[in-house]
C-alpha cells in the first residue's frame, strides 16, 4: 500500500486482509488508529516512512501486488509504478484510477471490504489470471511513455493551430 492518508482507505484494506495470510507493507506514516486496527485484526505488517525512490522501486519488486483501493486520487501514479515492474494491481473502480489502470487491474468498490478481499484472493490463487493481468499492465504502461504523451500533445496543438 502506497500512502496512508485518509483517502487511501487503509481501514478497509486492513479489514479485507483479516483472514488472509500475508504481510502488508504500508508506505507512509501510520496513525495510532491504523496501528490499533492492524493489531486488532492480527495483520502481519511492515511500515516504511520517507523512503527514497530506489527503495520504493525495490518495495514494488519485492511485493506480490499493489493494493490501491483509494476513495479518490488526483492521478494514481502508484498504479503505473506497480505495473511497470510487473505487479498486479487492485484499485478502485472510480476515476481516475480506472483510466490510469486501463484493462490491467482488478477494480473494486473501495467501500466494500468483501470485494477487496476477493480480489486479493483471486490474485493469490489464480496464477493464470495473475500472469494475464501482469502482461496487460506492461502493455498499459506504454500509453504513458513520454514519447506517446508528447505525440498526443503535438497532435492537439496542431489541431488548434489548423482551426485558427
Amino acid at each position: 500500500v502506497i500512502g496512508t492518508a485518509m483517502n487511501k482507505n487503509i481501514l478497509n484494506i486492513i479489514s479485507s486482509l483479516k483472514n488472509i495470510f500475508c504481510e502488508l507493507t504500508l508506505i507512509g506514516e501510520l496513525s495510532n488508529e491504523i496501528i490499533q486496527e492492524l493489531i486488532k485484526n492480527k495483520i502481519n505488517y511492515k511500515n516504511l516512512v520517507s523512503i527514497n525512490k530506489r527503495k520504493l522501486i525495490n518495495e514494488y519488486i519485492n511485493s506480490d501486488m499493489l493494493l490501491f483501493p483509494s476513495n479518490y486520487e488526483g492521478f494514481g501514479v502508484p498504479i503505473l509504478e506497480a505495473q511497470s515492474v510487473g505487479r498486479p494491481v487492485i484499485t478502485s473502480k472510480f476515476q481516475p484510477m480506472r483510466n490510469v489502470a486501463g484493462n490491467a487491474a482488478i477494480f473494486v468498490n473501495p467501500g466494500k471490504i468483501s470485494e477487496i478481499s476477493k480480489a486479493v484472493q483471486k490474485i493469490i490463487n489464480n496464477k493464470k489470471f495473475r500472469k494475464s493481468i501482469i502482461k496487460r499492465g506492461f502493455n498499459n504502461t506504454k500509453r504513458f511513455k513520454k514519447e506517446v504523451i508528447l505525440k498526443e500533445h503535438l497532435k492537439v496543438y496542431n489541431e488548434i493551430i489548423n482551426n485558427l
